[in-house]
């Protein structure tokens, strides 16, 4: 059984340099398309096509030629998990289907911890945003409706205990926004409408006696 013949296309600049290469079958680009940078001749991006789609894997490279993007294609379409690098070390995940960020993205610091997640679907945040600290911890919840903050977000302190809890409607702070003490005592009082604040801040001791008189 014969197979069918790969040729290949250099794309050039107008000064004659090679800045991409094309595998060709019948005529269709098919398989990996190099593309060069043309002052130091090395590659840039790698991109694989299937009959002109972009359909499988595409990487980008930094100027040491090492990794920072990684994408998937299916029928020229982003859908699966894209992969982004800064000096070799991972800082996002982030789930595409058909086109479009679904499920839970994830972002990490330069030292491989997690710092974020946040759920998409059809490319709008849906669902919680969760930020962790330093240590690992969840630091904090925000909720999203439509990509926009929608609900009660919350704080907490690393051992686990709430620190805040701040509603939001439609983006801005609506509300009574409240800060507590490790042991779960109020600490502060603010009260928003429309993203102002129009009341507080009210204080208060561990015991529970307000320091600051109301305004």
């Amino acid at each position: 059984m014969m197979t069918e013949r790969i040729t290949y296309q250099d794309i050039k600049n107008a000064r004659g340099d090679v800045i991409e290469r094309r595998p060709l079958r019948e005529g269709k680009i098919t398989g990996v398309v190099e593309y060069y940078d043309p002052k130091t001749k090395k590659v840039r991006q790698r991109a694989t096509f299937l009959e002109n789609q972009l359909h499988g894997p595409m990487l980008t490279y930094d100027k040491n030629e090492v990794a920072e993007r990684k994408f998937e294609f299916l029928q020229g379409k982003l859908h699966g998990v894209s992969e982004f690098y800064r000096n070799g070390n991972l800082y996002a995940l982030i789930p595409f289907i058909e086109g479009k960020i679904n499920g839970v993205a994830a972002y990490y610091d330069a030292g491989g911890n997690k710092r974020m997640e946040a759920s998409y679907k059809e490319g709008v945040l849906e669902g919680d945003m969760v930020l962790y600290g330093s240590l690992g911890h969840v630091s904090k919840v925000i909720p999203h409706k439509g990509g926009k903050k929608q609900g009660i977000a919350k704080s907490y302190y690393p051992g686990g205990a709430l620190l805040k809890t701040e509603p939001y409607l439609n983006n801005l702070l609506e509300g009574n926004v409240t800060q507590y003490y490790e042991n779960g005592k109020v600490c502060a009082w603010y009260f928003y409408e429309c993203g102002k604040m129009m009341e507080g801040p009210r204080i208060f001791d561990q015991k529970s006696k307000e320091l600051l008189p109301k305004n």
